[in-house]
């Protein structure tokens, strides 16, 4: 991830520099290939890897509802995936494919090393990649190509969350 920066605690310094530090490895052996292979469905919204539905509809109080449905393919070392279903009141529904980490060492280092597995496997090394450290052990990154996105974050929830949207 040469252009992603972290920002983080007032400082900033490449991924690149952070990478050479031995590095918590939460991504499995099958996860390049994996994630490849989720990608390539981007434009097909993943309808490949949804599976049946997980539990009942969740409506907002502005009316937009998520529907949850089980992954038929996981990404080498995560926890859960699903495909989830983002339906704004009124609009055609926002597919997006979603896994789920449980931190190791931190959630920082967890993240970075998510963001710096999919950049090396699947990125572009756009100028808008980024990754966001926080004082609280919080972290965000984005990655983007012309054809999907990947954020990947962990803020207040034990959890890191993997997604990936088509454009």
């Amino acid at each position: 991830m040469k252009l992603l920066v972290a920002l983080g605690l007032g400082t900033c310094f490449g991924l690149t520099a952070a990478a050479q530090a031995p590095a918590p490895t939460p991504a499995g052996p099958t996860f390049c290939a994996d994630l490849r292979a989720v990608v390539v469905e981007t434009g097909t919204s993943f309808d490949r890897f949804k599976g049946a539905q997980s539990g009942e509809p969740v409506r907002d109080a502005s009316g937009n509802t998520t529907i949850r449905y089980a992954a038929l393919r996981s990404l080498g070392g995560a926890a859960r995936c699903a495909v989830k279903d983002y339906i704004p009141q009124g609009s055609k529904a926002l597919r997006s494919y979603e896994c789920e980490w449980t931190p190791i060492a931190s959630k920082i280092a967890t993240v970075t090393a998510l963001a710096q597995a999919a950049e090396n496997c699947v990125g572009k090394n756009d100028p808008l990649d980024r990754l966001s450290t926080f004082a609280d052990d919080g972290a965000d990154a984005d990655i983007y190509t012309d054809d999907f996105s990947i954020s990947i974050g962990a803020g207040t929830v034990p959890k890191v969350f993997f997604r990936i949207r088509d454009f």
